[in-house]
């Protein structure tokens, strides 16, 4: 027996052309500069990840300690949600 065929063209996967290296020639400067912020923000890193990541004990210390608090506070919060939507109901 033959594997299974889908011949649905819809579940095909269409693979995008990889950008060349050659830069555009009619871009704006607008487009330029939104293009360079992106990049910025792209590559910059939260204050947490900084402290996760960092070599300090410390940092990573205090990581865990505000990620603990915030688990449980998220908990708690999502059980009292459950409550008022089961006494609601």
């Amino acid at each position: 027996m033959s594997a299974p065929h889908d011949s649905n063209p819809k579940k095909k996967v269409l693979y995008k052309q990889q950008p060349s290296e050659r830069p555009r020639r009619n871009i704006s400067p607008t487009q330029l500069k939104r293009r360079e912020e992106a990049l910025n923000r792209a590559h910059k890193t939260s204050l947490l990840m900084r402290w996760k990541n960092s070599d300090s004990a410390f940092w990573r210390a205090m990581y865990k300690l505000f990620n603990g608090i915030w688990v449980a506070v998220v908990a708690v919060g999502s059980f009292i949600a459950w409550l008022i939507s089961f006494l609601l109901m």
